[in-house]
């Protein structure tokens, strides 16, 4: 059967592409909020802070997998910026 899959994300349109790529998965959002986006003044790059927010998912739904007894699992987890007039 192979390693399981889980999405750690509420995005409807993630789940709607791994539905219809076939891919077999389960969702696990992580039970801790999400990290809200910083304000990007300064050195911030936007693709910092995804990186950062989606590795924060990931390792929680990990976490929390592991308090389930799940330890073999492949966790795919994304974020996304929205900005209007520089401000996200």
């Amino acid at each position: 059967m192979g390693i399981p899959l889980y999405l750690a994300s509420r995005s409807p349109r993630r789940k709607e592409l791994l539905a219809h790529a076939g891919i077999r998965f389960q969702v696990h959002i992580p039970a801790e909020d999400e990290l809200s986006a910083p304000n990007l003044r300064g050195r911030v790059s936007a693709r910092s802070i995804v990186k950062r927010i989606s590795s924060a998912k990931a390792y929680a739904a990990a976490k929390e997998l592991r308090a389930q007894g799940i330890s073999s699992a492949l966790i795919l987890s994304a974020d996304t910026l929205v900005f209007l007039k520089k401000q996200v």
